[in-house]
């Protein structure tokens, strides 16, 4: 998980091999790949995503990866995880999707992806 927040990909490549759970939830159902996408650690995200991460993983609040860089404005992270098949419907438990959060903090770029992506 710290890897996730401000970790190099060699490092969780490293933890990968020796037998870390790429989908493995920690408290509040956090996960590395959102914490990966709330902080916009694209590298580490990759490697998660090769290493077999469920791109749609949600932690105790409904959040998705997808949520969490939209959240954030990290549209390197959104194009990642669109490139990833990460789904667009899926609401948190305030009812928000990734579209309506990134409308929210008013980030244009990544409300311009995920438009290109499909999102209504």
């Amino acid at each position: 998980m710290r890897v996730a927040r401000a970790g190099g990909p060699d490092i969780a490549e490293i933890l990968i091999e020796n037998g870390a759970k790429v989908n493995f939830k920690g408290k509040d159902g956090a996960s590395a790949l959102t914490i990966a996408a709330e902080h916009g650690n694209t590298a580490v995200a990759r490697v998660l995503l090769v290493n077999g991460v469920n791109v749609n993983i949600r932690n105790d609040h409904g959040n998705t990866a997808l949520m969490y860089g939209a959240e954030y404005g990290h549209a390197e992270i959104v194009r990642l995880l669109l490139a990833a098949g990460a789904d667009l419907a899926p609401k948190d438990l305030d009812g928000e999707t990734a579209l309506m959060t990134a409308q929210r903090r008013g980030h244009l770029a990544i409300i311009q992806l995920l438009q290109q992506a499909g999102a209504r």
